[in-house]
């Protein structure tokens, strides 16, 4: 998620989202990228599907190169070229504006960046755009004017965006159309991230990234560090970051990290390039890894294993993406040594010596994290556990006691920057900047999720039933590139690049676009 975060920040001025799930039941135009609800999503998906039947005038864009159970649904899908969004929102933006559909009163009021970015959209011309996506000129005019007029506009994406080439940009330059058409802080309307897997925001929140620090603020930033040391009566705080996780891999492959301790993931399916982590893992000195699940690929690589308790069996607060708080009680009991990961990580930091760590309950770290909040755009400081367990859930921030929670953000047009204006920003590059195809590598492979497996499959794995969908990994193929390749449907196939190669059976079908082949993620 760290491309929206920043994408967020660049905008709104701070990772914060602005939309309501309740805005679906709002909203006339839905704009969904780098995502594929339907199967990823479902629930959230049933609501725009209840909406559209409700309403049938309510318009669906889906832009993907994939025709998806999403995509299938949709009022218009733009098939793009993998790599190449930045040009197609700009495109967008182009049109929404030689054709009169922007919110003029909205961006001469409240935001900035304006110019800047209209000369940017205009040294593509639509033709020109048209021929790098690989999108009719047509149906790039069809989403402008179906965004253009709606009265709602919300666009979505997910992971297909976040875990990406230029990420960032990619986001920026789809938060500019909710800009450029004025279409936020209002009902059924704004840009909504969708989190890739449960309590992805509340992870952001506490600081869950290398750059970050807890309650939103910069580890770069020098007031917010000394903030954060004097709340938690430190010197100081160094200004250096962690190590992302590709970087983590590349320090432990060369020597320069001996050690990692890994929670709550598989890296070994889940990141990329596999052969680099299996070395980086082999040259380790030391691998802890703490798991719920015996199934984990990265076991194998464990010097220690720390057996954790499930959701079930600990107790804590997640939020979801719309920033809804929701209190988790422990049900059961954990079974033999498994233990909480909070429980694990302070009882580890007090035998090392280190203070702050003695919470008797996760109340009380939680009380710690909400009192921190206080004064901030997230502010929960009135929130506690009796008013979670008793009222139920709320969405940040509650500023007051009786506060009720807040459903919408930005409503009064007054955003987190320093002006309190939001910010058109301009991508690094207009240029598609993925690896391109050439005469030994001629074909796009683009990666994602299947409908019935979740992540790395280390508990979904183990159910028969959910393999009868898509039992094993299948390489899906344009009947057009199959041809020109000699593959027959269900032949053993290898994939190449220059960071591997595969063999998995062919599937050919014309969901993929020409040029571009699918291999699902969860296999690794």
């Amino acid at each position: 998620m760290s491309s929206a975060v920043v994408g967020y920040k660049k905008t709104f001025g701070e990772d914060s989202v602005p939309v309501s799930y309740e805005d679906i039941e709002l909203a006339d135009c839905f704009l969904i990228t780098g995502a594929n609800p339907a199967w990823c999503h479902p629930i959230l998906f049933r609501r725009i599907e209840m909406r559209k039947e409700a309403n049938p005038e309510v318009k669906i864009i889906v832009i993907d190169p994939r025709k998806t159970d999403s995509a299938n649904f949709a009022d218009l899908h733009l098939q793009l070229l993998p790599g190449t969004d930045v040009i197609l929102y700009n495109a967008i933006g182009r049109c929404l504006y030689k054709r009169g559909l922007i919110d003029e009163k909205f961006i001469k009021e409240h935001t900035e960046g304006f110019q800047d970015y209209k000369e940017l959209i205009f040294k593509t011309s639509l033709k020109q755009a048209s021929k790098l996506c690989g999108v009719e000129e047509k149906d790039i005019r069809k989403a402008a004017d179906i965004i253009g007029v709606s009265k709602g506009f919300i666009s979505m994406w997910a992971m297909g965006l976040n875990q990406s080439v230029v990420g960032t940009d990619k986001n920026v330059s789809l938060l500019n159309l909710s800009l450029i058409t004025g279409q936020v802080g209002k009902p059924g309307s704004g840009p909504f991230s969708l989190t890739g897997q449960p309590n992805a925001m509340g992870g952001r929140e506490v600081g869950g990234m290398a750059n970050l620090l807890a309650v939103h603020k910069d580890l770069g930033n020098e007031e917010h560090r000394r903030e954060v040391a004097q709340f938690w009566g430190v010197d100081q705080i160094s200004p250096k970051p962690g190590l992302t996780a590709t970087e983590l891999f590349d320090a432990l492959e060369n020597g320069k990290l001996k050690a990692v301790w890994i929670a709550c993931t598989n890296p070994l399916v889940s990141m990329p390039n596999t052969h680099k982590i299996e070395s980086a893992m082999k040259k380790a000195k030391f691998v802890v890894v703490q798991e719920i699940s015996h199934k984990s690929d990265t076991l194998e690589y464990a010097d220690l294993v720390l057996p954790a308790a499930g959701w079930l069996e600990k107790e804590g607060t997640m939020t979801n993406s719309e920033r809804r708080i929701s209190y988790l009680p422990k049900e059961i009991e954990a079974p033999g040594e498994a233990r909480p990961d909070v429980e694990i990580f302070c009882d580890f930091a007090q035998r090392m010596g280190f203070r702050g760590f003695n919470f008797n309950n996760a109340s009380e770290i939680y009380d710690e994290y909400a009192s921190m909040t206080k004064g901030t755009n997230i502010d929960v400081s009135y929130l506690n556990y009796d008013r979670l367990k008793n009222e139920g859930t709320f969405q940040w921030p509650v500023p007051e006691y009786r506060h009720k929670g807040t459903p919408r953000l930005f409503e009064d047009k007054k955003f987190y920057t320093p002006s309190q204006k939001a910010i058109f920003n301009l991508p690094s590059t207009i240029e598609n900047t993925s690896v391109q195809p050439n005469g030994e590598y001629p074909l796009i492979l683009t990666t994602g999720r299947v409908r019935d497996q979740w992540h790395t499959m280390t508990k979904t794995g183990k159910v028969s039933r959910l393999k009868t969908h898509y039992p094993t990994p299948v390489l899906e193929i344009n009947p057009v590139d199959a041809f020109l390749n000699k593959i027959k449907d269900g032949d053993i196939s290898e994939i190449k690049s220059t960071n591997g190669v595969v063999r998995v059976r062919a599937k050919v079908t014309d969901t993929i676009k020409k040029g571009v082949v699918f291999l699902p993620m969860h296999w690794g």
